[in-house]
């Protein structure tokens, strides 16, 4: 809690919204926050208070939770400070397939297409079977060709990519992708488990903001988001720090 001094008499404070049902707010709505994650254990009598922009991530009963960073420079969600330590990591382990897999989301996250199509493409060519991050990546290569505007490549990628995996669930994404007529079923099916409703909804929402329809993302990606499955890759995709999420 923060204890606020007086309100000098040229001001006006900020009313307080008592009737705010939390569970009522959307994923991804926009706020400022006011605050310092270690409060006075640190700084005793008076705390320097960061002021922030940020997003809605969950909501529940009676508390939400935000994405942002209230004191700049500490915070594990820096998406900078997240590639670094990735690429030093790939220095001291060249074939680490998880830390490539890592650094073409966070590229992504970055809206660095180039880097983050140039890692997928590296991770995709490793040899090994068919599995999770494969299925991921794979897709997300030809996500990131259409979000650069080569969808005659995306459309290539997307058709080898479907001719390549036996999973049902990953080839009925890739169709979709291709036919938006068959997005009605995929978008019902994703609904039948957490994992096909955040790997369906962020491949949408991906695809959607490479076609410059903005609701049309936001939508996908606050569904994705309902899936709270925070400790999947494809979860930190629709980054609120986006240019897509910050419109």
């Amino acid at each position: 809690m923060l204890q606020i001094d007086t309100v000098p008499r040229d001001l006006q404070a900020l009313p307080l919204a008592e009737q705010v049902r939390t569970v009522d707010i959307p994923k991804l709505t926009p706020l400022i926050t006011l605050g310092f994650p270690l409060g006075s254990q640190t700084q005793a009598e008076t705390i320097n208070v960061s002021v922030t922009s940020g997003h809605v991530r969950r909501t529940f009963e009676n508390m939400f939770q935000v994405d942002t960073s209230l004191h700049p420079g500490n915070s594990a969600n820096d998406i900078s400070k997240q590639r670094y330590l990735l690429g030093r990591l790939r220095e001291l382990a060249p074939d680490d397939g998880n830390a490539l897999v890592a650094q073409a989301f966070t590229a992504a996250m970055a809206e660095d297409w180039d880097s983050a199509l140039s890692h997928a493409r590296q991770f995709n060519a490793l040899p090994g079977r068919i599995n999770a991050a494969k299925l991921s990546v794979g897709l997300l290569e030809a996500e990131l060709l259409h979000m650069q505007g080569h969808s005659a490549q995306a459309r290539d990628s997307l058709e080898t990519y479907g001719r390549r995996i036996a999973d049902p669930w990953y080839r009925e994404l890739s169709n979709c992708l291709m036919d938006p007529t068959h997005r009605g079923k995929v978008i019902a099916e994703a609904g039948e488990s957490p994992e096909n409703l955040l790997t369906g909804h962020t491949a949408l929402g991906f695809w959607a903001e490479g076609s410059n329809d903005a609701p049309g993302a936001l939508k996908h990606y606050r569904e994705a988001l309902g899936s709270y499955l925070d400790h999947r890759i494809e979860y930190e995709l629709p980054w609120p720090g986006s240019s897509i999420c910050a419109r």
